[in-house]
């Protein structure tokens, strides 16, 4: 949450986020030489995708690795997946499937050189039959990038725990 403003306290930073602190009479105490205060309509035409370029030597062609653009997923995007592997059964209680999940998120981020999507909705089947390592690696990357990580690692953890 770069350029989250909190009234006393102080903060730390990382390597992600930058918290300012604001002294009570709204004053900024770090310098703000480094940053500014956007407008809404600025942050809206930014482009804030991340887009990490994979290497994958198990789909090499002619001993030429693969190269897979993987791109984080926006808000909607993220919802949509989150509520894919989630649902509520006959009980009321909140359920997990985790079938094609990395297949799913592999699909939803993969792009094309042109930014296209590389692979259809539809194959999302036969995507999970590909090898699970290669599936797995690329999904976590995409869950890093798009804000999952620790989503999914709870969700799993609750879904593990409902199996008791």
């Amino acid at each position: 949450m770069a350029g989250t403003r909190s009234i006393a306290g102080t903060s730390t930073d990382t390597a992600d986020e930058r918290h300012l602190t604001v002294a009570v009479n709204g004053a900024a105490e770090d310098d703000e030489e480094e940053a500014y205060y956007p407008t809404a309509e600025e942050i809206m035409a930014m482009s804030d995708t991340v887009i990490r370029v994979v290497r994958v030597q198990e789909w090499a062609k002619e001993g030429r690795p693969a190269i897979i653009p993987l791109h984080s997923l926006n808000g909607d995007q993220r919802d949509k997946y989150l509520n894919s592997v989630q649902y509520t059964d006959a009980k009321g209680r909140q359920r997990y499937d985790f079938r094609n999940s990395n297949a799913r998120l592999v699909q939803m981020s993969a792009k094309k050189k042109d930014g296209s999507r590389l692979f259809a909705p539809g194959v999302v089947d036969a995507l999970n039959q590909k090898n699970a390592g290669v599936l797995e690696r690329l999904a976590k990357i995409v869950r890093d990038i798009s804000g999952l990580s620790n989503l999914e690692e709870e969700e799993e953890q609750r879904a593990r725990e409902s199996l008791d």
